[in-house]
């Protein structure tokens, strides 16, 4: 594993100061709130997007997008944020605010195989 990141996200008050690092190999999150990590590895992840914050409009204009079962890290539907789609584990979508969600994506692209886009 290597251990100096591609992107380490500043911790404020809209991700309750949480840890959210990519690595070239896998990215990690690390969750206080719920005393976890979770280390999801570059090959398992199946997409990774930026997320506008949920609007109770977006249901009735037909624009939102309802997944059920994505463990939220954070203030998450209150910000723009990053949810992570992978092959393994008890939750297969996480959804979480880094300090700036494009660059965190850019960055796990970056790590990632050149693939298409989900």
């Amino acid at each position: 594993m290597n251990d100096l990141p591609i992107y380490v996200s500043e911790k404020s008050a809209k991700n309750l100061w949480q840890d959210y690092r990519v690595f070239s190999d896998r990215i990690e999150l690390r969750c206080w709130a719920l005393f976890s990590r979770f280390v999801i590895p570059a090959d398992e992840i199946l997409s990774v997007e930026v997320r506008p914050p949920f609007r109770i409009s977006d249901i009735f204009g037909g624009r939102a997008k309802l997944t059920w079962w994505v463990l939220k890290l954070d203030w998450s539907d209150l910000f723009e944020h990053v949810e992570i789609h992978s092959k393994a584990g008890l939750f297969k979508r996480l959804s979480f605010t880094p300090d700036n969600p494009p660059f965190f994506v850019a960055a796990c692209n970056s790590m990632r195989p050149a693939r298409s886009s989900s």
